[in-house]
């Protein structure tokens, strides 16, 4: 079982903890055996739960049990650790791995998704300004806008370029995909795709050699291998 799962599940047996406390409690005070298979269903029911979001069709499950095992996993993790953005991490990989299980037993066509991107791709020494323009972009490729505009007219697919939070929920408003492939930080991606039950976002993460929002870099074979899924497309490698 990948980490990430781990974590996922994790989470949620830490969610259920309080429940199973009080019904360890009432059991030892009353002897009763109903709190005893209180306390039990505190144990089994989350890595029951967490089994079943997986199942095609329970997205919206999968996304109240991500939460839910997020806010648990952020109140157990202390202050400062190395692995700041564990949570974070594990929200999008599991909600991947979910979207991948989807998109095997069939995609999407080309109209019905977004590739949305953050401004920040963009190297902040180019004077073109391409969040609402595309077209100004000179494909000079000092950054990986160029490579992903082209990705996106080769794959016939939309493509809009976010420069926060609010304007990237607007982008998903008014395009109204079947699917988003987002491509933020860790924490912009976990919060938008637990934002976004009603639709699917599948996550990409940037990476950032010059700390967040500045110059920020992506994987472009990544980005084209995600859509050649969505989109039924065989493998290029």
């Amino acid at each position: 079982m990948a980490r990430s799962d781990l974590l996922f599940r994790a989470g949620l047996l830490g969610a259920s903890m309080p429940f199973l406390l009080v019904g360890l409690l009432l059991s030892t005070a009353t002897g009763g055996a109903g709190w005893a298979a209180l306390s039990a269903a505190a144990l089994l029911l989350p890595q029951i739960a967490a089994s079943a979001a997986m199942a095609p069709g329970m997205r919206r499950l999968l996304i109240g049990l991500l939460g839910i095992s997020y806010h648990a996993l952020r109140i157990a993790m202390p202050p400062g650790a190395k692995k700041a953005l564990l949570a974070e991490t594990m929200v999008v990989e599991v909600n991947d791995r979910a979207l991948e299980g989807i998109l095997r037993s069939g995609g999407l066509t080309p109209d019905r998704v977004l590739l949305l991107l953050p401004h920040c791709l963009q190297t902040h020494a180019c004077v073109h300004r391409i969040v609402h323009d595309h077209s100004l972009c000179t494909r000079c490729g000092a950054c990986d806008m160029a490579a992903l505009l082209e990705l996106a007219g080769k794959r016939g697919t939309g493509l809009s370029i976010a420069t926060g939070g609010t304007a990237a929920r607007r982008a998903v408003e008014e395009a109204r995909p079947g699917m988003v492939v987002a491509v933020a930080c860790p924490r912009d991606l976990s919060s938008g795709i637990l934002d976004s039950a009603s639709v699917p976002v599948y996550g990409v993460l940037n990476s950032r050699p010059n700390g967040d929002c500045f110059d920020t870099r992506v994987d472009t074979s990544r980005i084209e291998s995600v859509l050649d899924l969505m989109l039924r497309l065989p493998d290029r490698t």
